[in-house]
């Protein structure tokens, strides 16, 4: 990560982002990457991360680190959500955010257009 991060800088990138599949790191997996966060940091990078549904100590755990911001996207609205997604809930997705705001991170957040859902579950 660390040569990654200079180069990307090289390139003039401002942010860098790690990203992980599943629902969210385990324990050594956690300690792992906020050292790859601390390395983006001392790259003179805004470090991110999206890495799944997580809680306030793993968030601050991250922040101390170095880590700005967190992507968690809500996907769809709440009533749709099942239709998307079985491994966990649109209230999982919520405490992740909350988690994000209340450790005084960044936060991205987004969804995705055209899964079926009604142009109510759009607004």
């Amino acid at each position: 990560v660390n040569e990654r991060a200079k180069a990307a800088k090289g390139w003039g990138v401002r942010r860098f982002c790690i990203v992980t599949s599943g629902k969210g790191p385990a324990g050594h997996e956690l300690e792992k990457i906020a050292e790859m966060v601390s390395e983006v940091k001392e790259a003179d990078l805004l470090p991110c991360a999206t890495l799944g549904l997580l809680d306030e100590e793993a968030l601050r755990k991250l922040k101390d680190a170095g880590l700005h911001r967190y992507h968690h996207n809500l996907e769809t609205s709440r009533r749709f959500f099942p239709e998307v997604c079985r491994s966990h809930t649109y209230d999982d997705k919520l405490k992740t955010i909350e988690a994000v705001k209340k450790v005084g991170l960044s936060l991205c957040s987004g969804g995705i257009f055209g899964l079926g859902e009604d142009w109510e579950d759009r607004v």
